[in-house]
């Protein structure tokens, strides 16, 4: 498994989340255009400018070359917080053993998505997609998603949307892990409509039935159990 910390300015979070994965796996900071002190600019493996979201996607999946088409990445956003890192590899490793499992993420203990926040059960609940703040999935499915034209969609909304509709149409699911929770304040650093605007855009270049996926299983009456069924037989997946 290869671990990316996608970092803008939570510099000290980042660096303790990536050495604290380090201790299990291989991991990776990347950091988009952040305020570094020069103590903190020499804890940085990958270096850019501020590329944004979609910029530290690619840069992760870039990372990925001549990896299998079944081995992990795992992308965390520094602004998450976990308890305990090896226990999230643990359970994303065994997780993969399922070969019908494409995409994994830990859940939320809040989310603007209904299928994210924690449940009662303890196990792994098959969703529509995962929240892209942090996900597990297989090299062959992010080589389906990647490269991302940021002239498009510079700010990222809907590739976690997206990545969940490519892993319905190759035959995979998406599950979220209520055996471990993770932390994320809610709230962006952009102006929602300009994000929206660039979603729209993007999907519209992915063709008319992607764009069906994002309409539909953003609304909380498709993230549910029921839902992922609806949602499947409304866009032929």
């Amino acid at each position: 498994m290869l671990v990316t910390v996608a970092n803008h300015n939570h510099n000290q979070q980042a660096i303790r989340l990536r050495d604290a994965f380090a201790a299990q796996s291989q991991a990776l900071l990347i950091d988009s255009g952040s305020r570094l002190s020069t103590q903190e600019e020499e804890r940085v493996d990958i270096g850019l400018p501020n590329v944004y979201y979609t910029g530290l996607v690619n840069e992760a999946w870039a990372q990925t070359k001549g990896m299998g088409p079944d081995e992990i990445l795992l992308f965390v956003s520094s602004d998450v917080e976990l308890d305990d890192p090896s226990d999230l590899v643990l359970r994303a490793t065994c997780c993969f053993e399922d070969p019908r499992i494409g995409v994994y993420a830990p859940s939320m203990k809040v989310s603007d998505h209904l299928q994210m926040r924690t449940g009662p059960s303890a196990n792994l609940r098959v969703v529509v997609f995962v929240e892209g703040v942090i996900f597990a999935v297989r090299k062959k499915l992010i080589d389906l998603l990647c490269p991302i034209d940021p002239s498009l969609n510079r700010l990222g909304w809907a590739l976690d949307v997206h990545l969940g509709y490519l892993t319905l149409k190759s035959g995979l699911r998406s599950v979220v892990d209520d055996g471990i929770q993770i932390r994320h304040a809610p709230g962006r650093g952009y102006q929602d409509e300009e994000a929206r605007e660039q979603a729209e855009k993007w999907l519209t270049a992915q063709g008319p039935n992607a764009f069906r996926f994002w309409k539909l299983s953003t609304q909380h009456k498709y993230q549910t159990k029921i839902g992922f069924w609806k949602t499947r037989a409304l866009c032929r997946i």
